[in-house]
């Protein structure tokens, strides 16, 4: 993808736009330190997705759909309820308030998360 801002400057890539957006609209904290910790939860939220496109079950993927139904039972029984424990311990250190991934406010940690969820929903892959 392609940003192309109020004042001509292209930006590409879609974590970069993410991330541009997010400073933009104060998705990124209130200090260098709540930046790093929701980027800290939104790579981890990268991580989740990489793993399930990674393990070769989606509809896209190579295989017979026996096999792609074994990977993706494994997935959603082991891989993904344990990598999803990693995002939870992440917030649990950088939760300042119930409801919030960092801090006590929106960011985008808390839009990764959503995201996160919304695409690794069984009935979708």
């Amino acid at each position: 993808p392609l940003l192309v801002t109020s004042n001509g400057i292209a930006i590409g890539q879609s974590k970069a736009i993410e991330r541009y957006l997010s400073k933009k609209f104060g998705l990124m904290g209130e200090s260098l330190e709540e930046e790093a910790m929701i980027d800290c939860v939104a790579e981890h939220c990268r991580d989740v997705k990489d793993a399930a496109r990674f393990k070769g079950f989606s509809k896209f993927s190579k295989g017979t759909e026996e096999e792609k139904s074994t990977k993706r039972k494994e997935w959603f029984t082991q891989d993904l309820p344990t990598m999803l424990k990693k995002v939870e311990d992440a917030v649990q250190l950088t939760s300042k308030e119930k409801g919030f991934a960092v801090g006590n406010s929106l960011t985008y940690a808390d839009v990764a998360i959503w995201s996160l969820l919304q695409d690794c929903m069984e009935g979708d892959l």
